[in-house]
């Protein structure tokens, strides 16, 4: 008992030592450094143009998750995702949404109507050629949806870590159990928004022994770097209309609404087996913010579908050296739009 009383205070002094280091980090909140081509009051929309010599015809369009900002995708100090892919000749666009968290209303349906669509036009019209979309995380959930929606302005589809059974095991349990979530539901409809600072306090608690796993690795790591800048973005939380964040809770994680094919945007059923564009699914296998029981079920279901899997987290895919999927999507993108 006196060894493990030990043990646990070693822990906990390493675990202060941890969070001590990275709180006296000096992080400046990046910046998109595409060039800003298109606005409105709900996103801005920032291009990335192919600087290969075998450049690739078919634009990329990339939806980053809702609860974190984009700049997740395009990170300094060579860990940038959309650079990778432009130097491998693929013209990229990101989505930045712009604060909607005092619009009530503001839903899944608000975003597709008055962002993806409007930007999906743009695109083909600027480059003259449809679009491949891709999400990552939530954003593949908004891209799956998009290629049902507007499947005359979609050539094909790109998920990266995106969740589909959102009963799998393993996901934000206990917190997001769904019988407790119902309370919750009746909690918070009278929010016009929900505060970032909440969203960050759900995922702790969810996940609190491997958020505190990493701070105490950290106290000896010597990659200031990379662990900073990365852990600040997963700090810097934006907040969400109280209409996306309840659907999400009600539709999703309540009744499953995605894996039992119910899940409705747009007056459309969002049936991944409807698409009939080709795919790319990307699963991280070591992933414990969307646990491969959570993300398999959506390639499953997609006629066209290509499967990548790495040995890699959440974030390994667009972040690691090692991990990194863009020479992946480069391939496929030659390999089937020939």
């Amino acid at each position: 008992m006196r060894e493990l009383s030990r043990h646990g205070a070693l822990e906990l002094n390493r675990l202060l030592q941890g969070l001590n280091r990275y709180n006296s980090l000096k992080i400046t909140t990046p910046k998109l450094s595409g060039v800003n081509v298109w606005s409105n009051s709900v996103a801005d929309l920032y291009c990335y143009r192919g600087e290969s010599t075998s450049l690739l015809r078919i634009p990329l369009l990339l939806v980053p998750s809702h609860i974190n900002r984009s700049y997740i995708l395009d990170l300094p100090e060579q860990l940038s995702f959309v650079d990778k892919l432009s130097s491998l000749g693929i013209t990229t666009y990101v989505i930045d949404w712009k604060q909607h968290g005092v619009v009530q209303n503001f839903n899944y349906s608000k975003y597709m109507q008055e962002g993806i669509g409007p930007i999906l036009t743009y695109i083909e019209d600027r480059e003259q050629e449809k679009p491949i979309i891709g999400g990552y995380c939530m954003g593949g959930l908004f891209a799956t949806a998009a290629s049902v929606i507007f499947p005359a302005l979609i050539r094909g589809l790109v998920t990266i870590a995106t969740p589909w059974n959102f009963h799998g095991s393993g996901f934000l349990l206990p917190v997001f159990r769904p019988d407790l979530l119902k309370y919750t539901l009746d909690a918070l409809k009278h929010f016009a928004n929900i505060p970032g600072n909440l969203l960050k306090l759900i995922f702790y608690a969810a996940h609190f022994d491997d958020i505190n796993r990493k701070y105490i690795e950290f106290s000896t790591n010597t990659n200031n770097g990379k662990f900073g800048i990365i852990e600040h973005w997963v700090h810097d939380n934006v907040d969400l209309s109280a209409a996306l964040f309840l659907e999400s809770i009600d539709q999703l994680f309540v009744q499953n609404q995605t894996a039992n094919k119910t899940w409705s945007m747009c007056d459309r059923i969002i049936d991944p087996s409807q698409i009939t564009q080709p795919s790319l699914c990307a699963i991280a296998r070591n992933d414990k913010i969307v646990p491969v029981s959570v993300s398999l079920l959506l390639p499953t279901l997609l006629k066209r579908s290509t499967i990548i899997e790495k040995q890699s987290g959440h974030l390994g895919m667009i972040t690691s050296q090692r991990h990194c999927i863009a020479q992946n999507i480069a391939e496929w993108i030659r390999a089937t739009f020939r």
